[in-house]
């Protein structure tokens, strides 16, 4: 029969053989569960929070006659929330029979595995909404008047789909920017939501591994 997580934790990371002190062990034990749990929570909550969001744009953008941004950002957070399941299923799918110590390696291994994984995601998303906001932009009646008249005033003014080129230029220049500092801004973001509990990790799988040594 396998085991449940309450008694991988209650065995915890070390074997009795191995034990030199038992209450320090238990109180590593309950802080490896509680900052496990803890993370698991506050994802499941950031997707749940992605969902309602996603729904608050749609019906409150068009509203506010910013229809393009809200349904397109909409659609853009759902895109966050469908890989975000499949990794929170993969918690759940972790080798729970291994002791704690082994856990919290394997929890600390889907870590680093989602953040690469949405690090590649972020270098397309703030690019991508920025492009969303200068079609918004675009779409704009007072700017449609405005590139009407400056072409009228210069006839020779190069455009692109009426935008004037050096406009058009300083938005690809922006849009590379935001894709090569799109990881960085992720991992930053990051750290502001999650960087207390992941700095727990960190130092409680450096503690265990030390008194393992």
């Amino acid at each position: 029969m396998e085991r449940s997580i309450e008694t991988i934790w209650r065995e915890g990371f070390l074997d009795e053989k191995l034990l030199v002190a038992p209450k320090v062990n238990d109180i590593y034990d309950r802080k490896s569960k509680m900052i496990v749990g803890r993370l698991k929570r506050m994802f499941s909550a950031n997707l749940i929070f992605l969902v309602g969001a996603a729904i608050a744009l749609v019906i409150v953008f068009p509203l506010i006659d910013l229809p393009i941004i809200g349904i397109s950002l909409a659609v853009m957070l759902i895109g966050l929330v469908i890989p975000g399941r499949r990794y929170l299923k993969d918690i759940n799918a972790l080798d729970i029979t291994k002791d704690s110590y082994h856990y919290l390696l394997e929890f600390q291994k889907w870590r680093l595995r989602k953040i690469a994984a949405y690090t590649k995601i972020y270098k397309i998303f703030y690019p991508v909404f920025f492009l969303v906001v200068m079609t918004e932009v675009y779409f704009n009646e007072m700017v449609q008047d405005l590139m009407i008249q400056s072409k009228a005033g210069n006839p020779d003014l190069m455009t692109l789909f009426m935008v004037p080129y050096p406009a058009v230029i300083g938005i690809a220049i922006i849009t590379g920017i935001l894709y090569l500092a799109g990881g960085a801004l992720y991992r930053f973001d990051l750290k502001i939501v999650y960087g207390r509990e992941f700095a727990r990790l960190d130092e409680t799988l450096e503690d265990m591994k030390t008194l393992r040594d």
